[in-house]
């Protein structure tokens, strides 16, 4: 049998053939499942280690990606986006403040739907206002896992995910998540629903 013969999805019941037709229908239909099994099987096993070179090399691009952006991300304190004001009166839009000073890192989990891996959260502190200052998880594209000093930052792809296979309970960090906005794809999916 060839891997194109197999029916890739459960056909909805319809409502004009009886259960007994129903019912075999899906019996073929496991049928097929069953017989081409062992093929999927082999080639997943064939396609193993190739998969496994892609996989980390893709979660290496996400980790060198990720790292970039938390080092930009610092550009987004609002003290470093003002501009300078001149006696003048004019502002001076170019070169951007500098009032950060890296004090360290502090650690922290990154996961997306392919990749869990460590990350190092810069930390400065602002002589501008006076405070410490770290990138938020949404300055690169992903949502806390609590609203405090969050120790996993998950990818917003796996939190669009997640929201869309309708897995809204169990995962603690979907507070808020559920009612937001992001990049235009409304989220609306409170509980109560």
């Amino acid at each position: 049998m060839d891997y194109e013969e197999v029916e890739d999805a459960e056909p909805e019941h319809p409502d004009n053939i009886t259960e007994s037709e129903w019912a075999k229908r899906m019996g073929k239909q496991r049928e097929r499942w069953a017989t081409a099994h062992p093929m999927l099987c082999q080639l997943a096993v064939q396609n193993a280690p190739l998969q496994a070179h892609l996989a980390a090399r893709r979660q290496k691009q996400r980790q060198q990606e990720l790292e970039e952006l938390l080092d930009l991300s610092q550009q987004f304190h609002a003290c470093s986006a003002q501009p300078r004001a001149h006696a003048d009166g004019h502002a001076e839009a170019q070169p951007l403040r500098q009032p950060l000073q890296r004090k360290g890192y502090r650690d922290a989990v990154y996961y997306s739907m392919n990749h869990r891996f460590a990350i190092k959260v810069p930390l400065f502190y602002c002589s501008c206002c006076k405070v410490d200052v770290e990138p938020r998880p949404q300055d690169v594209g992903c949502w806390p896992s609590t609203v405090t000093v969050p120790f996993i930052w998950y990818d917003l792809e796996l939190m669009h995910t997640y929201t869309y296979l309708g897995l809204r309970q169990g995962l603690s960090a979907t507070g808020g998540w559920l009612q937001c906005d992001i990049g235009g794809v409304a989220a609306d999916y409170s509980c109560s629903k």
